[in-house]
């Protein structure tokens, strides 16, 4: 029988590969290099360089460590059915990635729902296709999407409303036209933060001092607890109760903890080996009771709760979706728009809308921020001053929204909007803007 193109094609990438790492293999290994660099045997001189020195000390510190090797030596019947699974002649695992790939970048799949391998494929010579490419370039996740988003029915748009129900599925089903979709939780908080230009301060230091209420937890005194049941008890109860940790601001939900990546990739490498190392019972067990002679050693307080009014500067500064912890707190932006919590491995991330993403999006923080148009934006100068320009302000808030120029009627209503005050009324069109769902959904 004829190999078929696709097989002769991964062979020869294969080939090329093996190739290449032969070579690899063939130089000489880091190892021999700081073996050989030390006193006058490699360099000549008495001093060994610090950095092989470093180097030479992580990799004896290394080999100090005992790990159980059970859990990290290579299985043969493991490597088989990796093999066996993702071998070039099994097509269900072609399928099955070419499937899941499409369904992710088209909305809808070659046969659905996703992971039902068996069921009706609509265009089984594009599967093919696509399968044949996929396994020649070596199973390349990102060769296969490039691809898909080189063609044609890629680049298709969606129906308008006034099509028939009907033909819309029909439609839809032979990728004649885009599945409407909603844009993913990060991608719909970075656009939000983009459209409204809050990846930096829009506001000078000042311009929005306000006041802020918040609740504080104050001791009532310094006594041991047994000393503070012989007294009477308060009227409100508080002194025979743990207090609650006060609430975080309800109203800025997109708050998070960016992450900063420069310093956790430097100490990448400590805290590799610190998990590597192994812990005896022993050392578990002491730990243990010295986490419980902890807790029985401390003296329980009486607290009381005060109102403190803080003066703020708030000029917020939005963060990447791509520089945050994940998964976000439970009440974040990007969980209530569908983020899973990655509690466990069969959860899959949530599309179906919710009343809670229309009230994040209303009445959320970063809608009102970016809504609000600050002066170091360049729209505040087509609101405001000699270059002043409605019609060129109107277009651009259309532009950086929803990407497109306004309509000669929506031109005319927005000029109405803006009317007397042009910045308030800017802040009420970019917030319906973002609102919209020709801004939420993908076109």
């Amino acid at each position: 029988s004829v190999k078929p193109d696709y097989l002769k094609r991964l062979e020869a990438l294969r080939a090329g590969e093996a190739m290449a790492l032969n070579k690899h293999k063939e130089s000489e290994a880091l190892d021999a290099l700081i073996d050989s660099s030390g006193g006058k045997k490699g360099l000549g001189i008495g001093v060994e360089p610090v950095a092989l020195s470093v180097g030479k000390q992580s990799r004896e510190d290394i080999r100090k460590l005992d790990v159980k090797g059970d859990l990290y030596r290579k299985s043969e019947l493991r490597r088989q059915l990796a093999d066996h699974v993702a071998g070039p002649q099994n097509r269900y695992f072609a399928r099955n990635m070419v499937n899941r790939v499409w369904a992710e970048l088209m909305g809808r799949g070659f046969y659905h729902p996703i992971d039902d391998y068996q069921g009706e494929v609509t265009h089984p010579k594009t599967v093919d296709y696509l399968c044949d490419e996929f396994v020649a370039n070596g199973y390349d996740l990102a060769h296969l999407i490039r691809v898909v988003m080189e063609t044609d029915a890629y680049a298709k748009s969606t129906l308008n409303a006034d099509v028939e129900l009907e033909d819309s599925d029909i439609s839809r089903s032979a990728f004649a036209s885009g599945t409407k979709r909603r844009m993913l939780s990060e991608v719909l908080y970075d656009s939000v933060v983009v459209a409204g230009h809050l990846q930096d301060h829009k506001w000078p230091k000042g311009a929005n001092i306000r006041e802020v209420e918040r609740r504080v937890r104050v001791p009532l005194d310094t006594e041991p607890a047994d000393k503070i049941e012989l007294e009477s008890e308060p009227e409100s109860g508080v002194g025979k109760m743990v207090p609650k940790k006060p609430k975080a601001n309800p109203y800025n939900l997109e708050e998070v903890i960016s992450l900063d990546f420069d310093q956790l990739v430097k100490s990448d490498l400590d805290r590799d080996i610190g998990m590597m190392k192994a812990k005896s019972d022993q050392e578990i067990e002491a730990e243990r009771l010295a986490e419980m002679a902890r807790k029985m050693s401390s003296v329980r307080r009486r607290y009381t709760y005060e109102t403190v009014v803080d003066k703020v500067d708030d000029n917020p500064k939005f963060s990447s979706s791509m520089r945050m912890s994940t998964p976000a707190a439970p009440t974040h932006f990007l969980r209530v728009f569908g983020q899973p919590s990655r509690d466990g491995l069969g959860e899959f991330r949530e599309h179906t809308p919710s009343m809670r993403q229309a009230l994040m999006m209303l009445n959320g923080k970063a809608t009102h921020e970016a809504a609000r148009v600050g002066p170091y934006e360049p729209m505040h100068r087509l609101l405001t001053g000699k270059t002043k320009n409605l019609a060129k302000a109107i277009e651009l808030a259309y532009l950086e929204i929803l990407t497109r120029k306004p309509s000669a009627d929506e031109l005319a209503e927005a000029e109405a909007v803006l009317g007397q005050a042009p910045l308030e009324g800017m802040a009420d069109l970019r917030w319906a803007l973002l609102n919209s769902h020709e801004f939420r959904y993908l076109p």
